[in-house]
C-alpha cells in the first residue's frame, strides 16, 4: 500500500474515531453549559492560563523527535520519558509556588486552590508511559484513539455526575484530573514498554525540542492571551464567554482536522527521501482538509443564530456574533495548521517557529485593541483579520519550501472555497428574515432544515464543480470510496451510483 493511500485511510479512520471521541464531549459541554454559569468556565479558563504558559515554557515536546527521526533505540525512549517526568514534576512545584500571587493578580481567592489541582494535573500527565508514541510513529492510530476514547469515556461520566452533585467549578476540575489519571494508567495498559530513567540521549532531544519550546510559547500567547486581557479587563463571565465561544467555533480543526494532521507527520517523514512524495502528500491533505474543514467551519458560522439558543440556551446568546467570527477564522486556520506537519517531517522547525512569532506579533496588539473596542466580539474580529493575513505567509512559505507553484495549491481548494462561499449566503438569506417570526416551538425543525439546506448547497456545487473540472482524482474521489463502502449494503442505488462517477475519473 501507498504511503499517501495509507495516510488517507487512517486519516478517515482516526477522523471518524475522532468524532466519536468530541460526540462524547459536546455532550458534555451542553450538559454542562445548563449547570453551570459562564463564570464557572470563567474560573476555571483564568486559572488554565497560567498553567498553558507554564506548559509551554517548559514542554520541549520530546514525543515529536521519537516520531521525526528515521531510528530510535531503548535510550531515545528512556531519555524522553525522563524528560517529560521531570518536567512534569516542575511544572507542579511552579504552579503551587505561583497559586497565592495569580490569586491576588485577579482577586479572586478561589484560584488558589483550581491551582494546586491543576499542579497535580501536571505531575500526573509527566508520568505517562512515552511508549504510547510509537502508535503514532507506527501509524497504528487505531489503538491510540481507542486509548482516547475510553479516556474521554470515563471523564465524561465522571464530570457529568460532579455536574449533578456540585454544580460550580469544582464539576470541571474533577473532570480533568479525572481525565489524567485514567490517562496514566491507559498509557501502561496499552503498550507494553516500561521506561527507566535515563538523560543519555537528553542533549540530543532537547537540540530538537528547543525550537518546539518556543514555538509552543508563541502558540500559547496566539490562543490564550484573550483570557489574559478579558480576566484582567472585564472578568471571569467575558473569559467564560470567549472560552465556550473558541471551542464550538474551533470543532472543526481541534477534533476534525487535528487527527488529519496527526497521520501526516509520520506518513511525510516516510516520503521526505522520496523524490516529489511529499509535495504529493501535502497537496492530497490539504485537498481533504479543505474539503472537511472549510463546510464545517462556515456552516457553523452560517447558522449561529439558529443552532446557539438551542444547544448551548439563551443564556449564551451573546455568543452567537463571538462563534460568527471565529468559525470563520477557524475556516481560514484549518488551512494552515497542515504546515505544522511539513516543516517537521522535514527537520525546518525553526521555520516553524519563525511563522508562530510573526502570528504573536500580529495577534497581541489586535486582541487588545479588539477587546478595548467591543469586549469579546472584539477579539473574535482580531481573531478572524490575523489569521486571513497568516493564511497569505504560511501558503507562500509552504510552497517555497516545498516548490510548488500556486496554482497547484488553487486547483486543491478551490472547488471547496468557491462552494461555501455560495452556500453561506444563501443560508442566511433564506432564514434569517424568518427567525423573529417563526421561532419558538419550531425552532428544532427550523435548526435541522438550516443545517440540511448548507449541507445540500454545498454538496451540489462541490459535485458540480468537480465534474466541470473532469472529476480529477484527489479529495472527492477518496470522499465517494468511503461513501460507496459505506452505503454498499443499505443503500446499493447510491452505491451504484458512486462507482460510476468513480469509473468517470
Amino acid at each position: 500500500m501507498s504511503i499517501n493511500r495509507q495516510m488517507a485511510r487512517n486519516a478517515v479512520w482516526t477522523v471518524g474515531l475522532r468524532m466519536f471521541d468530541r460526540g462524547v464531549g459536546i455532550v458534555s459541554t451542553l450538559i454542562l453549559v445548563r449547570l453551570l454559569m459562564p463564570a464557572d468556565f470563567g474560573l476555571v479558563a483564568m486559572a488554565t492560563v497560567f498553567f498553558h504558559l507554564l506548559i509551554a515554557i517548559s514542554d520541549f515536546s520530546v514525543h515529536v523527535p521519537l516520531i521525526q527521526k528515521s531510528e530510535i533505540d531503548r535510550q531515545d525512549m528512556d531519555s524522553a520519558w525522563t524528560l517529560q517526568c521531570l518536567v512534569g514534576l516542575l511544572q507542579a512545584i511552579v504552579l503551587v509556588t505561583i497559586a497565592t500571587p495569580v490569586s491576588g493578580f485577579y482577586e479572586e481567592p478561589r484560584l488558589v486552590s483550581v491551582m494546586h489541582v491543576l499542579a497535580v494535573i501536571a505531575a500526573v500527565s509527566g508520568l505517562a508511559n512515552i511508549g504510547v508514541v510509537m502508535f503514532q510513529r507506527e501509524m497504528n492510530f487505531n489503538r491510540e484513539f481507542i486509548l482516547k476514547a475510553v479516556q474521554r469515556l470515563i471523564g465524561f461520566v465522571v464530570t457529568v455526575t460532579a455536574a449533578w452533585i456540585w454544580r460550580g467549578y469544582w464539576t470541571l476540575l474533577t473532570g480533568m484530573l479525572t481525565s489524567g489519571v485514567v490517562g496514566l494508567l491507559l498509557s501502561y495498559v496499552m503498550h507494553p514498554y516500561r521506561p527507566r530513567m535515563s538523560l543519555a540521549r537528553a542533549r540530543e532531544l532537547i537540540r530538537f525540542s528547543k525550537w518546539m519550546l518556543l514555538s509552543n510559547v508563541f502558540t500559547f500567547m496566539g490562543t490564550r492571551a484573550p483570557d489574559f486581557f478579558l480576566g484582567k479587563l472585564y472578568g471571569a463571565r467575558s473569559v467564560g464567554l470567549f472560552s465556550v465561544s473558541f471551542e464550538v467555533a474551533m470543532l472543526p480543526t481541534t477534533e476534525l482536522i487535528a487527527p488529519i494532521n496527526r497521520v501526516a507527520l509520520p506518513g511525510y517523514s516516510r516520503m521526505r527521501n522520496t523524490e516529489g512524495g511529499i509535495q504529493r502528500g501535502f497537496l492530497d491533505v490539504i485537498a481533504l482538509i479543505a474539503l472537511i474543514a472549510l463546510p464545517s467551519a462556515v456552516g457553523i458560522a452560517a447558522t449561529a443564530d439558529v443552532v446557539v439558543p438551542i444547544l448551548l440556551g439563551n443564556k449564551w446568546r451573546d455568543a452567537i456574533p463571538v462563534i460568527h467570527h471565529l468559525a470563520i477564522a477557524g475556516a481560514l486556520g484549518a488551512l494552515i495548521t497542515n504546515s505544522w506537519s511539513v516543516m517537521l517531517a522535514l527537520g525546518r522547525p525553526a521555520l516553524l517557529t519563525a511563522q508562530q512569532f510573526a502570528r504573536v506579533i500580529f495577534l497581541l496588539p489586535a486582541i487588545y485593541l479588539g477587546a478595548r473596542w467591543a469586549e469579546v466580539e472584539g477579539i473574535a474580529i482580531a481573531y478572524l483579520i490575523v489569521t486571513a493575513v497568516m493564511l497569505s505567509i504560511n501558503v507562500a512559505v509552504v510552497l517555497a519550501v516545498l516548490s510548488l507553484s500556486v496554482k497547484s495549491y488553487l486547483q486543491v481548494v478551490y472547488r471547496p472555497a468557491v462552494s461555501v462561499i455560495v452556500m453561506y449566503p444563501v443560508v442566511r438569506a433564506v432564514f434569517l428574515p424568518w427567525l423573529s417570526t417563526i421561532w419558538g416551538e419550531w425552532e428544532i425543525a427550523i435548526a435541522v432544515s438550516v443545517v440540511g439546506l448548507g449541507a445540500a448547497v454545498f454538496i451540489m456545487c462541490e459535485m458540480f464543480l468537480w465534474m466541470m473540472a473532469g472529476r480529477p482524482k484527489g479529495a472527492e474521489t477518496r470522499f465517494l470510496e468511503l461513501v460507496s463502502g459505506a452505503s454498499r449494503d443499505r443503500l446499493p442505488w447510491l452505491s451504484a451510483w458512486v462507482r460510476r462517477q468513480r469509473n468517470n475519473v
